[in-house]
């Protein structure tokens, strides 16, 4: 199992403009035929995002190939 932690910086000119978020992700044995695991380790307030930070399944999955 392959797992990072990144920081990403939001786009210049935007509503998220100067904001900044971390993230975990987590690539399993399967990877790349099946999408990773991403949790939000920044705190964030979003729907597709659960309380314990980890983004839906059912959104990256949708556009996984």
């Amino acid at each position: 199992m392959l797992c990072s932690e990144v920081l990403f910086l939001c786009a210049l000119k935007t509503s998220y403009e100067s904001r900044m978020y971390q993230l975990r992700i987590e690539c399993g044995t399967d990877y790349p035929d099946k999408p990773p695991n991403v949790w939000f380790i920044t705190r964030v307030n979003m729907k597709s995002v659960e309380s314990n930070g980890r983004v839906s399944s059912s959104l990256i999955s949708c556009e996984w190939f």
